[in-house]
């Protein structure tokens, strides 16, 4: 009986991460209301190193301006392979308050990451509800 209630419990708490980063994702999308050209000026290749295996993940850094200012700032999602090149113009919205912040158009990659999470949490408490116990 508790290894039922540890995976139900395990699965909602993936789940619910799933649910505040598709949350967070969302309300980012919202205040992003303005749109401009941006230029991407590099790509930052990241590495995660594991016992067996070296991971990379590929963030564009875009230039664009706002006004008189010229912001150049990483994108905060990356990919396993270069999804942009460097002097690519790409659509970009961002907020008017806090303009360092934007989205690129289109891009749904970030969203990927909370589904995938809502979606494992949600089977993982599945499993833990039609478990039989050996106990």
């Amino acid at each position: 009986m508790i290894k039922k209630i540890f995976t139900i419990l395990i699965g909602l708490v993936f789940a619910g991460i799933g649910v505040y980063m598709l949350k967070q994702g969302n309300e980012v999308a919202e205040r992003c209301t303005q749109e401009t050209v941006g230029t991407v000026v590099e790509l930052v290749e990241e590495s995660d190193i594991s016992d067996t295996t070296i991971d990379y993940s590929y963030y564009p850094v875009v230039q664009y301006n706002v006004g008189d200012q010229q912001i150049i700032k990483k994108y905060t999602t990356g990919s396993g392979t270069p999804a942009y090149y460097v002097d690519q113009q790409i659509d970009i919205k961002y907020d008017p308050n806090k303009p360092e912040d934007y989205i690129i158009v289109g891009d749904k990659s970030s969203n990927v990451l909370g589904i995938i999470f809502t979606a494992m949490g949600i089977f993982v408490a599945i499993c833990g509800v039609v478990q039989k116990n050996f106990d």
